[in-house]
């Protein structure tokens, strides 16, 4: 159990110090530093632990683009499960071979 609740504790640390980068990344450049992208004809997408980035362009000189960022709850505890799990494995391999 103590195994449990340290992975979890190291992937919530983990996944709030990318979500402080990534927020801070967005209010200076717009974009999200870690992230997957996905680019399409005048849109791009991020996601990242906790964000959803979406990006649409201009297509034609009268228009302007846009640029809108959304929390993701959903996103965020997948990525704090997947970690977790990571973690928890490491643990029990190092403590199976210690």
């Amino acid at each position: 159990m103590r195994h449990l609740a340290l992975a979890f504790a190291g992937s919530l640390a983990v996944c709030l110090a990318t979500m402080y980068v990534n927020y801070q990344s967005y209010q200076e450049t717009q974009y999200l530093e870690w992230s997957l992208r996905r680019d399409g004809g005048e849109i791009t997408v991020e996601t990242a632990p906790g964000w959803h980035a979406v990006h649409i362009y201009a297509m034609t000189p009268e228009q302007r683009g846009s640029h809108k960022l959304e929390f993701a709850p959903v996103s965020l505890a997948i990525s704090v499960l997947v970690g977790t799990g990571a973690v928890y494995g490491v643990l029990l391999l190092v403590d199976r071979f210690r």
